[in-house]
């Protein structure tokens, strides 16, 4: 949160700064028509000359049960939280994800489609 305060133009010294600045940073970042606006019309100037708000997925994509993961891979997003899954979950996920590349051979393998013939 304190990130968002602070990109949101909240001062460290100002307690009552803090909450509006993170509500007006709460904003969807999955496309870059939604980067280009909270770059445009939410961050203060002063803060948006020294940053870039990119597509959430770039830094931190989700897999949830029967969710995004195969999207992550194909999109080669870097990071793969496990957000909201249980501990039991996780183990299979991190089972499942741990050795993919992207390739798209590979990911046609995991979610049981047919290959082409060579």
């Amino acid at each position: 949160k304190a990130m968002m305060i602070m990109l949101g133009g909240g001062s460290a010294d100002e307690p009552n700064s803090w909450r509006p600045a993170f509500e007006r940073m709460k904003v969807a970042t999955r496309t870059a028509q939604e980067c280009r606006y909270a770059m445009e019309a939410l961050l203060p100037p002063s803060v948006a000359q020294h940053v870039e708000v990119i597509p959430q997925h770039l830094m931190n994509a989700y897999e949830w049960p029967q969710g995004g993961g195969m999207m992550a891979l194909i999109r080669g997003d870097p990071i793969l939280h496990f957000a909201g899954c249980t501990a039991a979950q996780k183990v299979g996920l991190v089972a499942k994800f741990a050795g993919c590349s992207g390739d798209p051979t590979v990911l046609l393998q995991m979610r049981g489609l047919p290959q082409g013939r060579s």
